[in-house]
C-alpha cells in the first residue's frame, strides 16, 4: 500500500490503483496540510509506504528507517510535471518489490 504525500499529483492514486496497487492520497484522509510527523504516522498506521518529494523525509536521523513502513522519496527536476512524477512512481512500483521498502528509505 502507498500513501501519497500532498506534493504528489492526486491523479497518481488512480494510476497506481489501475496498475494493481493500493494507494491513498493524504487529501483523502484529511491530511493535505499536516506536518511530516503526522503524515508518517498515518502511513505507519496503514502499513503504507509513503511516497513524497519532500527531501526532509530522507533524513534518517529524524525518520529512522526501522521506525516506519518505508519512504519513497522522488528526486526529480523542479520542472517535472505530473506525468513525469507519475511515470517515476509507476516505474518504481513495477520494478521493486514493495516489501523491500518496508523500514527503508528509497531515493528515486
Amino acid at each position: 500500500m502507498f500513501l501519497l504525500d500532498a506534493n504528489i499529483p492526486y491523479s497518481a492514486q488512480h494510476h497506481l490503483t489501475v496498475g494493481g496497487h493500493t494507494a491513498l492520497h493524504v487529501r483523502d484522509i484529511g491530511l493535505a496540510s499536516a506536518d511530516d510527523e503526522t503524515i508518517l504516522e498515518a502511513a505507519k498506521e496503514r502499513s503504507a509506504v509513503l511516497v513524497t518529494r519532500d527531501l526532509d523525509f530522507s533524513n534518517i536521523i529524524q525518520f529512522p528507517p526501522q521506525s516506519h513502513s518505508g519512504i519513497l522519496v522522488l528526486r526529480l527536476s523542479p520542472t517535472a510535471v505530473a506525468a513525469d512524477i507519475i511515470q517515476a512512481i509507476l516505474h518504481t512500483a513495477q520494478t521493486i518489490d514493495t516489501s523491500e521498502l518496508q523500514g527503508a528509505d528509497y531515493l528515486v
